[in-house]
């Protein structure tokens, strides 16, 4: 937790301050994460400030992604009996509720065990809001409009839960049946675009980007599946 490669600023002095170049080679979120864990202080503000960061980085993707006319992001969590849904994303027909859960990156085995831990109890909690959700569809898309804003969702839309985390060691593999993703897999399918960015190997070039869909209707039909 107290490498340089999180750390873009090496403090040399009383004043004097250095901009450490590995850290800008550095996995972005792990350096966001890695100063929220710093300098957020309690859990709390810690998982607030990953879920505002988590909004703004969903809002990016679908601005530069083609899904962007058929969108809507939550503005902030929304507010149900069943709790607060972190961030609710609805793409065409298709609702993703959201659990954004922040956790500090794993070093141990004790500490992995404490993320599946509180993977599975994210899991939980978003199966709560889906029963919430399903027994009263119509009232519960009628909030959405009269309260937040969102356009109008019919009732047979889709109702994907989803965990979001800042743990990329647990993302891409689901728990209990819900998928489990970091920001960088999810901001690929809404941009649209896979950047592989792994060097040249053996003096072949990789793809440098792939579309993971043709058109607006087949990236709303895919969503569910990726």
């Amino acid at each position: 937790r107290q490498t340089l490669w999180a750390r873009p600023l090496v403090f040399a002095g009383k004043d004097e301050r250095y901009l450490f170049l590995p850290a800008l080679k550095s996995n972005s979120l792990r350096t966001v994460n890695s100063l929220i864990d710093q300098y957020a202080g309690d859990n709390g503000r810690k998982g607030h400030f990953f879920q505002e960061y988590s909004r703004e980085e969903i809002a990016r993707a679908l601005n530069l992604g083609p899904l962007a006319g058929v969108s809507w992001l939550s503005e902030h969590a929304v507010q149900t009996a069943a709790g607060d849904i972190d961030i609710c994303l609805i793409l065409g027909n298709n609702v993703l509720i959201i659990e954004v859960k922040y956790m500090q990156a794993v070093v141990d085995a004790h500490e992995c065990w404490r993320a599946s831990q509180t993977l599975a109890e994210a899991v939980k909690q978003v199966e709560n809001k889906i029963r919430f959700i399903s027994a009263a569809k119509d009232s519960f898309y009628a909030m959405l409009h009269e309260r937040y804003g969102a356009p109008i969702v019919s009732q047979g839309a889709s109702v994907i839960p989803l965990i979001l985390t800042s743990d990329s060691y647990h993302a891409g593999f689901p728990m209990n049946g819900t998928c489990v993703v970091d920001i960088p897999i999810l901001a690929a399918y809404l941009e649209n675009l896979y950047s592989n960015d792994e060097p040249v190997i053996r003096g072949i070039s990789p793809v440098d980007a792939v579309k993971l869909y043709d058109d607006v209707p087949s990236g709303l039909r895919g969503i569910k599946a990726y």
